[in-house]
């Protein structure tokens, strides 16, 4: 398998756009409290998680009018940003890792939601995948942060229901009609809600500069 990377990351996200991220925070934040607080937490994923090793590559909703810390990030050579595909969150999720798996052994996903990623979180997933078909990020409200795979199994993502509490149970059910082998990690917490935030602030508390979070 010449050319093949053995893990290949990569980082699930929206394009930083005012009005079009954390809707749910800017009824508290406003548009631009909520923009700065996923930029907060976009910027942090890439610091905590992105060390180099193997492939790693930022997907974005829309790679057009990325702000310029993005467009300079990628530049430097710390990641490369590739464009989400049309569908619905799971038919995406699974063009992501489809992609991944054809230039890699083992691939993750994750998202910039949740804070207790980082590169142990990372390291982990794919030390479980040296033995296992599936590894999953549990969250706290029943669904999941990051999902990595040593083989194809489209049947976890296509025509599931998400955003309520059985994402990850119903996940595990279709892992197990699949024959698939699974690791769970720690259960992790995302940034949803305006509670979620300030759980957040409560250990990261300095907002980024001129964003008017208070």
């Amino acid at each position: 398998m010449a050319g093949v990377a053995e893990r290949h990351l990569c980082l699930f996200a929206r394009t930083p756009r005012m009005g079009k991220v954390k809707r749910r925070l800017a009824a508290t934040l406003g548009a631009d409290g909520a923009l700065a607080a996923h930029e907060a937490l976009l910027r942090g994923a890439i610091t905590r998680c992105f060390d180099g090793k193997g492939r790693q590559e930022l997907w974005l909703t829309e790679v057009e009018q990325m702000p310029d810390w993005l467009i300079a990030a990628e530049a430097a050579g710390q990641f490369e940003i590739r464009e989400q595909s049309a569908g619905d969150l799971g038919e995406r999720m699974w063009d992501v890792l489809r992609q991944g798996l054809l230039r890699s052994r083992r691939c993750v996903l994750f998202g910039s939601d949740c804070p207790d990623i980082d590169a142990g979180y990372v390291a982990a997933a794919f030390e479980a995948l040296a033995d296992s078909d599936l590894v999953i990020g549990p969250a706290e409200d029943g669904g999941y942060g990051l999902i990595g795979l040593r083989r194809p199994l489209p049947g976890l993502f296509l025509d599931m229901r998400w955003g309520d509490a059985g994402v990850l149970q119903r996940t595990l059910n279709r892992a197990a009609v699949a024959g698939a082998s699974v690791t769970l990690l720690p259960v992790i917490y995302d940034v949803d809600r305006i509670d979620d935030w300030r759980r957040y602030r409560s250990t990261n508390p300095d907002p980024p500069t001129g964003t008017g979070i208070e």
